[in-house]
C-alpha cells in the first residue's frame, strides 16, 4: 500500500480505509480516515474513526456512502 501511494502520489490524508479484521491494522496506519466494520474486533474499532454495518448488512457499501459519495458524485 504504501508503495503504491507513492507511486500515485497520494498522500495517506487523502486515503480511507475500511476493515474487519487484525490484519487490516497496518492498512490503517496508511490511512487518513479508517472505518472498521460493526463486526470488527475492540482493537480495531478502537484505531478507527468510524464504525459502520456489520458486513453481513453492506457495512462496506454504507460506508461509501456516507463518506465517500455525496449526491451520486464521489467526494474529494
Amino acid at each position: 500500500m504504501a508503495e503504491l501511494l507513492k507511486i500515485l502520489g497520494v498522500k495517506t490524508d487523502n486515503v480511507m480505509a475500511v476493515g474487519d479484521g487484525g490484519n487490516d491494522l497496518p492498512l490503517f496506519e496508511l490511512s487518513g480516515f479508517k472505518v472498521a466494520m460493526g463486526n470488527a474486533g475492540p482493537e480495531l474499532k478502537a484505531k478507527s474513526n468510524a464504525v459502520t454495518l456489520p458486513v453481513e448488512e453492506d457495512g462496506l457499501a454504507r460506508a461509501l456512502e456516507q463518506y465517500v459519495i455525496k449526491n451520486g458524485k464521489i467526494t474529494q
